[in-house]
């Protein structure tokens, strides 16, 4: 083959791989469609009783996975309507929350640094130190005396959330976020033990130094309510026709007998004359001990016991930030420990030395079957208001979940679903449907508060800028060197061996691109149509 022809061949190559890799991943904003649902149906989200139910307030809420959080920065989520800072407390070795604004001028101290342990204002370079909240510095002052006065009011106090880490976990206690206006600032940052022992049901037993466990942890921004994400991990029936193709596949499908009784699988008893902490449903098809249990008011157990071999978990929290949106926590563990080789080797291979991006990218996948129709169920069950789930054609008990839930939610929640904080923004629940993409979008959902999968984003960005330009440089040189056109000290062969390890150097330039572009889009943005329609 003539040369130039080879070099013409190779750039064709590299211009393909180009083009149909060097997508520019819209980052998305969630805007809203066109289909919106009247607003006569939608409930209101008017300021909260002076009394929350104490589900829902006195109650521990997971923020994030602590491995996963840049503890160098302030991060923000969105809790109950209310907008909360967290961040790492280097000098105490802590997590710290608080409502996010500083008292000077309500802006968001999540736009602020964190200087020491404390966090710094962006507007006017206020800090606070996250244990009681007080102001430590103002610039604007001359004296320290003024300082000292204003400190000991807790009107320049933050409002502060009782926080702590457990099991991997970033939690928050939102019972300061349900006070009176007034005395909101006065909240106690204690962690009391009246307190954390409102945090122990909510946990996992079995992740508690238990030999021969293994997980995998994955957080993301789901653009449906909490309640609907709950009602969705509650029903196992819906896995071989929702997951084919991912984790399931429909020849699995068949009855699935769902029991309600008294007691829980794991930990603290639910339901055993607590109706508000929840309640347990027996699995009679899914092996000795299989079910799925509601830990109030945002945990989901899920458990799957095979006699004689090992067992698995799936844990899942559904954090309520605002109407029609969550965060979503789960865990995914496995006995490992009990599992015979080869299947031991491999589970404990995928689960303890893949690259946590890889997993979570897998993850996405999961989640994003069901993302693609749950957002657009809870539109139409919000037609009729928040009693639409009454609508519904429930004759199996497979749909015993459902309607624990449902009517638990009824009995313990507020219009069907959570209790907002009183400084919750007001805002039309589900006023508007999400655009398919927003539905798939990965980089606002997950990665950018993922620090392994924002890791690997900038390092896969970084490899594709430079693959991309050593690739046309390759082809350049190539193109010089078999015209005689380079220098004689970059040549060590004869220009046409040249010119042929060039376009190598190029080929795998445009290799390196490609894999790197395919590492960005499965970090930003999801596929369509879900593996259960192809084919």
């Amino acid at each position: 083959v003539p040369l130039p022809a080879l070099q013409m061949w190779a750039l064709t190559l590299f211009a393909l791989f180009a083009s149909q890799r060097t997508v520019a991943y819209p980052r998305y904003s969630w805007t809203k469609s066109q289909t919106r649902v009247p607003t006569s149906s939608l409930p209101s989200l008017a300021a909260a009783p002076e009394e929350a139910p104490a589900t829902w307030s006195s109650s521990w809420y997971p923020l994030a996975f602590a491995a996963y959080t840049d503890g160098t920065k302030p991060q923000r989520l969105t809790l109950l309507g209310t907008e909360v800072v967290f961040w790492r407390d280097v000098e105490a070795d802590a997590w710290r929350a608080a409502v996010d604004e500083c008292p000077h001028r309500l802006a968001p101290l999540s736009e602020g640094r964190l200087v020491g342990g404390c966090i710094e204002c962006p507007y006017h370079g206020w800090q606070f130190e996250g244990g009681q909240g007080s102001c430590t510095r103002i610039p604007q002052f001359e004296d320290a005396e003024n300082l000292g006065r204003l400190a000991s009011n807790s009107r320049s106090s933050l409002v502060v959330l009782p926080t702590v880490e457990r099991q991997g976990i970033i939690w928050c206690f939102a019972e300061p976020l349900f006070g009176l206006a007034g005395t909101l600032g006065e909240a106690d940052p204690q962690v009391e033990a009246s307190k954390l022992s409102a945090l122990e049901p909510l946990l996992v037993d079995v992740l508690d130094g238990r030999p021969g466990i293994s997980k995998v942890d994955y957080s993301r921004d789901l653009p449906m309510d909490a309640t609907t994400l709950l009602e969705n991990v509650l029903d196992p029936a819906h896995l071989p026709f929702t997951h084919h193709g991912t984790i399931s596949n429909r020849a699995k499908a068949g009855p699935v007998t769902l029991t309600r009784r008294q007691g829980d699988m794991e930990g603290p008893a639910v339901g055993s004359g607590q109706p508000e902490a929840g309640f347990a449903l027996d699995r009679t098809s899914g092996g000795v001990g299989s079910g799925v249990a509601f830990k109030a008011p945002n945990c989901v157990v899920s458990v799957t016991r095979r006699p004689g071999s090992f067992s698995d978990w799936n844990v899942v929290y559904a954090v309520p930030t605002s109407p029609g949106e969550c965060r979503l926590l789960v865990r995914v563990v496995f006995e490992t420990g009990a599992m015979a080789n080869p299947q031991r080797v491999l589970f404990e291979a995928l689960f303890n030395k893949s690259p946590a991006w890889a997993l979570h990218a897998n993850n996405h996948r999961v989640i994003e079957d069901d993302n693609i129709f749950l957002h657009r169920q809870e539109q139409n069950v919000l037609v009729a208001g928040h009693l639409g789930w009454r609508r519904f054609v429930l004759p199996t008990s497979a749909d015993a979940g459902t309607v624990a839930l449902r009517q638990w939610l009824e009995s313990h929640g507020e219009r069907g679903g959570p209790a907002w904080s009183p400084r919750a923004r007001r805002m039309a629940r589900g006023a508007a449907g999400a655009a398919r993409e927003d539905l798939i979008e990965r980089r606002r959902a997950h990665t950018e508060h993922c620090s392994a999968c924002s890791g690997a984003l900038s390092r896969a960005e970084a490899v594709k800028s430079a693959s991309g330009v050593s690739a046309y440089l390759a082809l350049v040189l190539s193109a010089s060197a078999s015209a005689g056109l380079v220098p004689p000290w970059i040549i060590t062969w004869g220009a046409p061996q040249s010119a042929l390890a060039y376009i190598g150097l190029s080929l795998c330039g445009a290799v390196a691109h490609a894999l790197a572009s395919d590492v960005i889009k499965r970090l930003t943005v999801g596929e369509y149509p879900p593996p259960r329609n192809r084919g």
